[in-house]
């Protein structure tokens, strides 16, 4: 289960325990630690808009109500808000649509906190942690992985080529 606390570098964090941190999680880069971290953030990020994305065009293929859009007209958060009301009106079961609302609330949560810790990064400091951007991409495959099983859970069709 993802956990929703705010990405909030720990009181006393050193350079030490950042490199350790990262090394601990993620294999040593081909290269800069804090490129390959923003790349890992990048890939999580990615993955979240293509399970969406999926979603999305699976619901709008099965429900004649809902009007297509397309994808790249609309925020990854507007198109989590749209999966939201797309599938409170569906007719499946309560245990399938309160799982999914939670896991499209923890994706719409994991958007914001992107948004935020991502926010950090604009001006360069002197200091970059790197705990953030792992725990940020954790939060973001967490939340495209969840999404994704959610939707696997309920339709045995989801995912095949033409949905």
């Amino acid at each position: 289960m993802m956990e929703l606390d705010p990405i909030v570098v720990p009181a006393g964090w050193t350079p030490e325990k950042d490199l350790d941190y990262y090394l601990d999680r993620w294999a040593e880069p081909h290269g800069d630690y804090f490129a390959a971290a923003l790349e890992r953030v990048a890939e999580c990020y990615q993955e979240l808009i293509e399970v969406a994305d999926s979603a999305l065009r699976h619901f709008e293929q099965h429900d004649p109500r809902l009007v297509a859009v397309h994808p790249a007209t609309i925020t990854l958060a507007e198109k989590l808000r749209r999966l939201a009301i797309a599938t409170n009106g569906r007719n499946a079961s309560y245990a399938w649509k309160t799982n999914c609302s939670e896991h499209l609330h923890n994706a719409l949560w994991a958007e914001e906190e992107r948004r935020r810790v991502m926010e950090n990064y604009y001006v360069g400091e002197e200091r970059s942690w790197l705990f953030s951007l792992c725990e940020l991409a954790d939060c973001l495959g967490c939340a495209a992985t969840q999404l994704e099983e959610a939707m696997k859970a309920e339709y045995r069709d989801y995912g095949a080529p033409d949905s």
